[in-house]
């Protein structure tokens, strides 16, 4: 019975880590929409259009658009390119669709680890009651 009590923690913790990526996979998606959105609206601006940049930290400034149809992108390392808006949007889509395979591989693994813990659940009821 001890075991089974070690390995229903166990699987807790794991279910518990799986609700945490999952939590900060669908902030990356909802960052990444709003990304894809402002993308979108600022390729509509004119040239020379003030419009607030964000800082980070909920902090933004005043900047001029001097080129709505293109986009710089990091891709990794500190290496920034230049990228049409169509190609960012892509992009974008991209990371969108990877976000929702792993939320469906992790909502798969989080459900076959609460049928476990379930079935442990029943065993040492069962044990308990003889």
């Amino acid at each position: 019975m001890q075991e089974k009590v070690v390995m229903y923690q166990m699987l807790q913790g794991q279910l518990e880590q799986f609700n945490q990526q999952a939590a900060l996979l669908e902030r990356k998606h909802m960052e990444l929409e709003a990304t894809k959105e402002i993308i979108t609206d600022m390729s509509k601006m004119k040239e020379g259009k003030e419009m607030l940049l964000p800082l980070g930290g909920e902090m933004f400034t005043y900047g001029k658009i001097t080129n709505p149809k293109d986009i710089l992108v990091n891709i990794g390392a500190g290496v920034v390119v230049g990228n049409n808006i169509k190609v960012g949007t892509e992009l974008i889509d991209k990371k969108l669709a990877e976000i929702v395979k792993l939320r469906e591989h992790l909502q798969k693994d989080s459900t076959a680890i609460a049928k476990k813990m379930a079935e442990i659940e029943a065993e040492v009821r069962k044990e308990q009651q003889k």
